[in-house]
């Protein structure tokens, strides 16, 4: 089963939690999707915020954003 994780500033980190994603065809899971807790959740936050004050992103085109 695939296992995707949260993308905060730049890498890829574990959440505190996860849960399966089910194909809605096929009743199986496909996936397990990361699920993170408001702290985290905040932190990705602050960290993109910054992202969008930064010179080296701003300058960066949305398709390469």
């Amino acid at each position: 089963m695939k296992e995707f994780k949260n993308y905060v500033c730049g890498q890829f980190v574990n959440a505190s939690g996860s849960f399966e994603s089910v194909n809605p065809a096929t009743g199986e899971a496909w996936a397990r999707m990361p699920a993170a807790n408001v702290t985290e959740t905040q932190d990705a936050i602050s960290a993109a915020k910054s992202a969008l004050h930064r010179d080296d992103w701003t300058s960066l085109s949305a398709t390469i954003r």
